[in-house]
């Protein structure tokens, strides 16, 4: 049996052939060769927002630590009373929800 190629489409055309090798020519510039290894003069810079976070969360730190000693000096002077009836019930939801307070 003989085989006639002659009226049939090549299996890669030139076309086809020149998009593969420009989407390489393209992926080949952001390859590293291997022999690349980081420098001291590298550096990572985080966005303003991680710092606006950070200072976020030491305020908030702050605040609470400002309120216990506000709430311990006011139960010492006795200024503060705690409500058995309100703290019970908070305690153990609390215990519940893995320490989890709810809020109200």
């Amino acid at each position: 049996m003989k085989i006639n190629n002659e009226g049939a489409a090549p299996l890669a055309s030139p076309g086809i052939k020149s998009a593969e090798l420009e989407r390489s020519q393209r992926l080949d510039r952001y390859r590293q060769p291997a022999s690349a290894s980081p420098t001291a003069s590298d550096e990572v810079e985080l966005s303003g927002l991680t710092t606006t976070i950070l200072k976020a969360g030491e305020t908030r730190a702050a605040e609470q630590s400002t309120r216990v000693e506000a709430l311990g000096a006011a139960y010492r002077a006795g200024r503060y009373v705690v409500e058995s009836q309100q703290l019970g019930p908070k305690l153990v939801d609390a215990w519940l929800t893995g320490g989890v307070p709810k809020k109200e």
